[in-house]
């Protein structure tokens, strides 16, 4: 009898484990908003701002809703970048679709407007800007061996784009796949040695990171080719330029001839010397 309850237990432990990574499941914690705490503050969600005061941001649980009572708000007062984040635990060498419904109101055109992106992947999608009705979008995201989490943002406004504006986002979903279709852009999140490494599948074949790590890497070679050329230059124009020329001793190279009838003598002993005996 202990043996059985043991092992029913055991079953149940796995399954509450085990369920919120099961496929098809949605393992986003509070999709729809609707669990809020003390002064409209949105439980599992963090927040974060590029201007980060109250006279610039606004980020709020609201009553205008797809589905349910409540949706999330964020208001720009001024250019910003604002996002709410969420870390949600994934499998890796799995896929997932993400989506999200949002709606925007007087948000810039000239610049990024609502999206929704993967933390360190750069590949946000969605980019609503004026005003617009309830909108679906969403990603793909396939994960790779050493991935375990994910953090998905909802932001108006990006990196180097700040924007004004509302929006409002409801009903997130994050679903484990057995295999992708066609309706979302696609994005790969691995790690290798001990770094993220992003690779993705878009109309561009590079990333900002690559594109970065290229302009650092060539401008690593045009400083050392300049500081090679510098260095030349130096040896050839100044270094012997200003190295001072040796003295000559002309007391050295005066050549004395010894008087010629000491030299006459001395020629005709050596060859006295070398004479060898008529027998």
């Amino acid at each position: 009898m202990q043996v059985k309850m043991s092992v029913i237990c055991l079953f149940c432990v796995m399954f509450f484990a085990c369920g919120n990574r099961l496929p098809g499941k949605n393992v986003c914690k509070n999709p729809s908003f609707e669990n809020i705490g003390n002064n409209s503050r949105i439980h599992d969600w963090d927040t974060s701002a590029w201007v980060d005061t109250k006279e610039a941001r606004l980020f709020s649980a609201s009553e205008e809703a797809l589905e349910g009572e409540h949706s999330g708000l964020i208001m720009n007062k001024v250019e910003n970048h604002c996002y709410y984040i969420q870390t949600i635990d994934v499998k890796e060498n799995a896929k997932y679709e993400i989506t999200v419904f949002a709606k925007t109101k007087n948000v810039g055109t000239d610049r990024k407007g609502a999206t929704l992106d993967v933390a360190n992947v750069l590949s946000a999608v969605g980019d609503l800007r004026g005003d617009t009705d309830w909108t679906k979008i969403g990603m793909y995201l396939e994960t790779r061996k050493g991935i375990h989490s994910i953090q998905i943002m909802l932001a108006l406004g990006y990196f180097g784009s700040l924007n004004t504006g509302t929006v409002w986002f409801d009903q997130v979903q994050v679903k484990e796949l057995e295999q992708f279709s066609e309706n979302y852009p696609k994005s790969i999140i691995q790690v290798q040695d001990d770094f993220s490494k992003i690779s993705q599948e878009a109309n561009v074949n590079q990333t900002v990171a690559d594109k970065v790590k290229e302009t650092l890497d060539l401008f690593s070679i045009v400083s050392s080719l300049i500081i090679f050329l510098g260095t030349l230059l130096y040896l050839v124009f100044y270094v012997h330029k200003d190295r001072p020329l040796p003295e000559i001793n002309t007391s050295d190279n005066i050549n004395i001839q010894p008087d010629s009838s000491e030299a006459a003598d001395k020629v005709q002993n050596e060859t006295t010397e070398n004479q060898e005996p008529i027998e």
